[in-house]
């Protein structure tokens, strides 16, 4: 057996291009923790043709850790984080609802994203009733079909019923809603995919706050808030 020093990994031999090819396949955890193997596969991952919504992510990611507030926000982010059946979570969310539809990279980010590195995350039943009993707000509030709520969108033109899965609670009167419903309104437009704010629960005001989930996350992220992210 060679000395270690002198072992080569069957990755090591493998030329570039191949390494390229298996990047562009890997889930975004694989790709986080391949970063960190040395620096030329930290170089390969950013190299690679990845998927847009997971090159979108892996942006996210890196620009998560990198803000000035991840340590400061982390302790108590994590005390509140929960794991859970990713997939069944997926599975169960919009119930019986014919018309909802959930967003592409909404999935990749429940499916994919590192726990300890959350910037919104589903908060279960147990957590909300503990923040009611004590006449608390907690913000994050995407959990499971309970969560998924069918409004109306003030428009001048007309008004019309939404599927809307609620993501936040800025206050005990505004709300982040994403919209999981293709429906289009009389004008022709398509709202789904886009995040709008809400006042009293009712009504989702006329133009979306954020164009997208990961817009949404990124504007976040952004915001620097000194406060838990879930």
């Amino acid at each position: 057996m060679s000395p270690p020093n002198e072992t080569t990994s069957v990755f090591d031999r493998l030329p570039n291009e191949l390494l390229l090819e298996f990047f562009t396949y890997v889930p975004l955890q694989t790709l986080i923790h391949s970063r960190g193997v040395c620096s030329k596969w930290r170089s390969l991952t950013m190299l690679s043709d990845l998927l847009p919504m997971r090159r979108r992510l892996l942006d996210l990611y890196l620009s998560v850790i990198e803000s000035s507030v991840f340590l400061a926000t982390r302790q108590e982010t994590l005390s509140k984080l929960q794991t859970f059946d990713r997939e069944q979570y997926i599975r169960n969310l919009g119930g019986s609802l014919p018309q909802f539809v959930l967003p592409e990279e909404f999935e990749f980010y429940i499916r994919e994203w590192p726990l300890k590195a959350a910037v919104a995350w589903p908060c279960f039943k147990d957590i909300l009733d503990h923040y009611r009993a004590r006449n608390l707000l907690h913000p994050n509030r995407f959990a499971d079909d309970e969560d998924v709520y069918e409004y109306d969108e003030n428009s001048v033109v007309t008004s019309f019923r939404v599927i809307a899965l609620e993501l936040w609670m800025v206050d005990s009167r505004r709300y982040h809603f994403l919209v999981c419903d293709k429906t289009k309104d009389s004008p022709g437009r398509i709202h789904f995919g886009k995040v709008y704010s809400s006042h009293s629960g009712m009504y989702l005001n006329q133009g979306p706050i954020a164009g997208s989930w990961i817009e949404w996350l990124e504007q976040r992220v952004k915001e620097g808030e000194r406060q838990t992210w879930v």
